[in-house]
C-alpha cells in the first residue's frame, strides 16, 4: 500500500483556506421515540463533502459558502431520507426528526428455491455476489472521511479529511489513496494501541475493508448470523443480519434482499482480559 502525497495537497489546502464557510448545527432523533439517532450520513448531494452524527445523534458540518443553493441529505438505515437546500439549514440549530421505515419480520417469508434463508446463508450469497455486486475493472472514489474513537467515554483519536481511492478492482489487494486536504486531526490513543505499526486512520480504512479483502465476518468461518428484521433503505428491502464470533467480537450486516449487495457493516471488537481478538 502506498499513500501518495501529491502537490495538489498543498495546492487545496490554500484553495480552502481562502474560502469562507458555514455552519449547519442540529440533532437527528427517531420521529415516534424521540431519542437519537447516532452514526448518519450528513453530506452534501454530488461532493464529497460530509460527516455524521455522534453517539448523542448531534452534529455539527461546516460547508463553503459556494453550496448554500445545493442539496443536503441526511441518511441512515431503517428511515426515510431527509433533504433540505444548505441555506434552509443555516440560519439556526436543527432538529431533524426521522420516520423509521420498518417491516417486521414476521410479515415476511423469506425464502429461495422452497428453502428458508438463514442468516448464514444470507451472508454466504453476499460473499459469493461480490464481483458481481462490486466493481472489477480500474475505478477512482473521492469522497469525506471521518474517523472518531472513543475509550471509556472519552474522544481519543480524530481524523477528518477529503480522499480519492484509486482502486484496481475489488479483489483483494492494497490500492493507491491521495490526500486531498485533512482538515481535522487528534491522537491520543491507550498505550496498548503502541504494539500496533499504523501511522493513522487511514491505513486502518484500507486495511479494514472486509469486503474487498474478504476477512472479518466475510470469512464466515467461525461466526454465527441471524437474521434481526427486515428494512427498507432508499425505497429497497434489506436484511439486517447480527453475527458473534466470540465475546470481544460481533457484527451487524445490511444486505439488500434483491441482489445480495452489503449496503453498510459494522464491527465491534472490545477488549476481554485486556486482549484485543485476533481477526482472521
Amino acid at each position: 500500500m502506498r499513500i501518495l502525497l501529491l502537490f495538489t495537497f498543498v495546492l487545496t489546502i490554500n484553495s480552502y483556506a481562502q474560502e469562507t464557510f458555514t455552519s449547519i448545527k442540529g440533532k437527528l432523533l427517531d420521529e415516534t421515540s424521540k431519542q437519537p439517532i447516532p452514526y448518519a450520513s450528513i453530506y452534501i448531494k454530488g461532493k464529497a463533502i460530509g460527516t455524521t452524527t455522534n453517539e448523542e445523534g448531534r452534529f455539527l458540518f461546516h460547508v463553503p459558502s459556494g453550496f448554500a443553493n445545493d442539496t443536503l441529505i441526511i441518511s441512515v438505515i431503517g428511515y426515510d431520507h431527509f433533504k433540505s437546500t444548505v441555506r434552509g439549514m443555516t440560519e439556526k440549530e436543527n432538529v431533524v426528526a426521522l420516520k423509521q421505515s420498518v417491516t417486521l419480520l414476521n410479515a415476511v417469508t423469506i425464502s429461495a428455491s422452497k428453502k428458508e434463508l438463514t442468516g448464514k446463508d444470507i451472508v454466504k450469497k453476499a460473499v459469493a455476489r461480490i464481483p458481481e455486486n462490486y466493481p472489477m475493472k480500474p475505478f477512482v472514489i473521492e469522497g469525506f472521511f471521518r474517523d472518531l474513537q472513543r475509550e471509556n467515554d472519552k474522544a481519543v483519536e480524530l481524523l477528518e479529511a477529503a480522499l480519492r481511492f484509486q482502486y484496481k478492482d475489488y479483489n483483494p489487494g492494497y490500492e493507491d489513496v491521495e490526500i486531498i486536504e485533512v482538515r481535522r486531526s487528534y491522537i491520543k490513543r491507550h498505550p496498548v494501541n503502541g504494539k500496533y505499526d499504523r501511522q493513522n486512520s487511514i491505513i486502518d480504512l484500507m486495511e479494514d475493508n472486509y469486503v474487498k479483502h474478504r476477512f472479518g465476518p466475510m470469512d464466515i468461518k467461525g461466526w454465527k448470523f441471524v437474521i434481526d428484521s427486515i428494512l427498507t433503505y432508499n425505497k429497497q428491502t434489506a436484511y439486517k443480519i447480527s453475527g458473534t464470533k466470540s465475546a470481544s467480537e460481533s457484527t451487524v450486516m445490511y444486505i439488500d434482499s434483491d441482489d445480495f449487495s452489503i449496503l453498510k457493516l459494522e464491527l465491534k471488537m472490545q477488549m476481554v482480559n485486556g486482549a484485543l481478538p485476533k481477526i482472521s
